[in-house]
């Protein structure tokens, strides 16, 4: 069949596509283009394979952007684990130490001490514990 020459524009997705075609059926553009628009215009077309689909469609471009996020989302909760653990083990220590505190028998201070030889107050006891538990919370090491 006799052909006439036409200028076409595509866009570069599209070439590239019509290229890969090329290279993979060792034909040329135009034997490749005429069949495809034969098989639309006999109504044999049908849609395109993710072979003949271009690299760079938004599908693509959008699984490219899942697979990164999901190696952000990897890190991130890598360093959450270890950031959990080390708050965890220094809450442990912490929590260790104002047992310590509260358990040792450590002699009332001065201006605690009971006016009577009798054992420290309820009032008494619970300065003390409210005062460790300041000091607990209060430290420079928290």
């Amino acid at each position: 069949m006799p052909t006439k020459p036409v200028t076409l524009r595509f866009p570069e997705e599209l070439l590239e596509a019509i290229d890969k075609i090329v290279v993979s059926t060792s034909s040329n553009r135009t034997e490749v283009v005429i069949k495809a628009l034969q098989q639309v215009f006999s109504g044999e077309a049908t849609q395109p394979t993710p072979m003949t689909t271009p690299a760079t469609t938004p599908d693509s471009t959008l699984l490219k952007r899942l697979e990164d996020l999901d190696v952000k989302i990897s890190k991130i909760s890598s360093v959450m684990e270890q950031l959990d653990s080390n708050v965890l083990s220094h809450l442990t220590q912490r929590v260790s130490l104002l047992e310590e505190g509260l358990s040792s028998s450590e002699p009332p201070t001065p201006t605690e001490a009971p006016s009577t030889p009798k054992t420290a107050t309820k009032g008494q006891k619970r300065s003390r514990i409210f005062r460790l538990i300041k000091d607990f919370f209060f430290s420079s090491h928290l």
